[in-house]
């Protein structure tokens, strides 16, 4: 206004008439300039008056970065996205001015030291070139933010891979590996302190072989709920190691000696895991091992041999032989008493009654002395198939089921006497 004012006096110091009044009386010329300057604002303030312009413009938040530099994040960002600038100014003045004429900034490089509730005054001003003369700024609501910010940090966290799903039967996950196998979260400490752990999820239903998968890691906190991040944020390359298990197979040439047999092979491992290219897996069930033999042996025999390994096939673990194991016996001989009353009659006549001449028959069997050790009276089963004898004595071959290895030394035949029922 002050402005304004001085711009009139000399408006009308500078006219011809008031020039032509003051070179005359001094007391004349004195009331006439005052009273020129009188008509002169009362005219100007009833044709140009002053007026308010209320505008609404955006909030500009500018120097974030600042903030990261000097170790410090914002919590919230929860600013008015408007202010509301009244101007003031005379009435062509201020006409045609719009928001885009200013400029309101929030500057978070004021930001020094974290406080809580800290408080920064909003800047607005006239953007440069869009000035009016007799124009100025007279409030803006609001004119100062309450900003909230914590200290950042910086934290190395492992990946953890979890698998889902199931290989495909008969196969093993050997190994599971990630690139990277940290990565590293910075944030605000609040953040951070609730970060428990980083992890990659992995699908590998069916697989059957080897493989690397992109995928990307996840956050979550110590009670297992996920922590949002920026979505794939965290790139991660995961490979799966996957093998084969199939059975040791001992490959064995020769017989024992004379009056000897084999009675037990054992393998140690009795499995391994393979791996190789998927489709030569797929062809592979068992893996032998080097030649074992056992050519007139004549007792047990133990032997440390190497896998008998196809191309393009290794075996996990760096497990190189296996050792097998070879028992062998000599064969005796052994007799079993059995009572005639527990032996079982199959396909009896019901018009018929069976009955033995002795009250127990004998059985002779040979074998392994470690195989005869186990039979006995009460863990064998005779039966007699008596469907085809008719009325008097006749004979039943019987049949024993004998474990593998052990053999009947003669051919078991029991005399039965047939008779009708009274």
């Amino acid at each position: 206004m002050e402005g304004e004012t001085k711009t009139m006096i000399k408006k009308i110091l500078d006219s011809s008439k008031v020039k032509n009044i003051l070179s005359k009386d001094g007391t004349v010329r004195l009331f006439a300039l005052f009273f020129a300057i009188f008509i002169w604002v009362f005219v100007n303030d009833d044709l140009n008056p002053i007026q308010l312009l209320e505008v609404s413009i955006p909030l500009e938040i500018i120097n974030e970065s600042a903030l990261w530099e000097n170790g410090f994040m914002l919590m919230s960002n929860r600013f008015p996205k408007n202010i509301s600038v009244v101007i003031k100014g005379r009435k062509q003045n201020i006409q045609g001015i719009r928001g885009d004429h200013l400029k309101a900034r929030l500057d978070l490089s004021k930001i020094q030291d974290p406080r809580e509730g800290l408080t920064i005054a909003i800047d607005v001003y006239f953007d440069p070139g869009k000035t009016r003369e007799g124009v100025w700024i007279d409030n803006y609501s609001p004119n100062v933010v309450e900003v909230d910010i914590e200290e950042t940090g910086e934290n190395l966290f492992n990946v953890e891979i979890v698998t889902r799903g199931q290989l495909k039967q008969g196969y093993r996950l050997l190994g599971v590996s990630s690139v990277p196998m940290s990565v590293s979260l910075d944030g605000g400490s609040s953040f951070l302190s609730s970060v428990d752990s980083v992890k990659v999820f992995v699908d590998i239903q069916g697989g059957d072989g080897d493989f690397t998968i992109p995928s990307y890691a996840k956050v979550f906190d110590k009670w297992q709920n996920e922590i949002p991040i920026p979505e794939n944020s965290l790139p991660v390359s995961v490979k799966i190691e996957v093998a084969k298990e199939v059975e040791v197979i001992p490959f064995v040439t020769g017989r024992p000696a004379r009056g000897h047999v084999e009675v037990l092979r054992r393998v140690n491992p009795p499995t391994i895991l393979i791996q190789g290219d998927k489709n030569v897996l797929a062809e592979i069930d068992d893996i032998r091992t080097e030649k074992v033999d056992i050519d007139n042996g004549r007792e047990t025999i133990r032997k440390i041999v190497d896998f008998a390994i196809p191309s393009g096939v290794t075996v996990a673990y760096n497990i190189k032989d296996a050792q097998v194991v070879i028992d062998i016996e000599r064969i005796e001989e052994k007799k079993i008493n059995i009572l005639t009353e527990k032996l079982v009659l199959i396909n009896k006549i019901e018009s018929y009654d069976y009955e033995f001449k002795r009250e127990n028959i004998e059985i002779e069997i040979t074998g392994a002395k470690s195989l005869l050790t186990l039979l006995n009276s009460d863990n064998l089963r005779v039966e007699l198939d008596v469907g085809e004898l008719q009325k008097g004595d006749g004979r039943v071959l019987a049949n024993i089921n004998l474990p593998e290895g052990v053999e009947l030394k003669s051919e078991p035949w029991i005399q039965v006497e047939v008779m009708e029922k009274f």
